[in-house]
């Protein structure tokens, strides 16, 4: 609890990002990945194997975007630094230890940017306006040689949704919009050019290990992706990280070029 308060206090992170919960979400995530190191371990390699074979389609030299970036604990970074003649690593928050791997690499920089382009709007919203349109947002980087979207596609509109309840809109008009936000990023995905890796939950399960009852739930509402290069479980909650009843584990599909037949 100590290592996440001075995290908390000394994490860069923008206000607009904070009051949404950008910054608590991404220590949460860092300590419960230390808390799970054995069980998500092979999640974390499968996820790294697939970005190495998905790069190797990517011309050697060129420039390489990782959307997600986050704590970088699914990230081969050492094979992507030495690949491409640039790295940038795009998230809302860059957690103080990924910060730290960077000194290690000079051919890699951090961009802060939300990736869905609505933080700013949603903090101004009023009870009751219309729900602003998500947008990729322009980043002031070269144009990529090689992009991958790592465990991110699902969890872009968890934190939007959850701060727009607590302004009363309907969940129908929630669901709309949790669903534009996932088209706007496969949209941005889709009209690359360049190689495109993508790993993103499909569905999310929760079992009470008492009753044997077992909750599943999709994480990509309504929408479809084609048939994955390669599928796994991710145990991201064994029994005792949410509580002594419960253990969840998530579906995961790992394009290795995503969009591109």
């Amino acid at each position: 609890m100590l290592r996440e308060c001075v995290e908390y206090l000394l994490t860069p992170c923008t206000k607009p990002a904070r009051k949404l919960g950008y910054l608590r979400e991404s220590i949460a995530i860092s300590a419960r990945g230390r808390r799970q190191t054995t069980a998500w371990q092979p999640h974390l390699e499968q996820c790294r194997s697939l970005i190495v074979e998905s790069a190797s389609d990517a011309k050697r030299g060129g420039v390489a975007w990782v959307l997600g970036s986050g704590a970088l604990l699914d990230i081969p970074l050492e094979v992507l630094a030495e690949r491409f003649s640039r790295v940038f690593l795009v998230d809302t928050i860059h957690p103080l230890g990924c910060r730290y791997q960077l000194d290690n690499y000079p051919n890699v920089k951090k961009i802060t940017a939300d990736l869905t382009g609505l933080t700013g709007l949603l903090l101004r919203l009023k009870t009751g306006d219309p729900l602003p349109e998500p947008i990729f947002p322009i980043l002031p980087i070269p144009q990529a040689d090689f992009i991958v979207s790592a465990n991110l596609l699902a969890q872009l509109p968890l934190l939007p949704k959850s701060f727009l309840r607590r302004k009363r809109y309907s969940e129908s008009a929630l669901d709309v919009f949790c669903e534009r936000i996932l088209q706007s990023h496969l949209q941005f995905l889709h009209a690359q050019k360049s190689p495109v890796c993508l790993i993103t939950e499909t569905t999310r399960h929760y079992k009470n290990v008492t009753s044997g009852i077992t909750e599943s739930t999709t994480a990509l509402h309504r929408l479809q992706l084609p048939t994955p290069d390669k599928q796994w479980q991710w145990d991201i909650a064994p029994c005792y990280e949410i509580d002594a009843d419960t253990v969840a584990w998530f579906e995961i599909a790992g394009y290795q070029r995503f969009g591109k037949g």
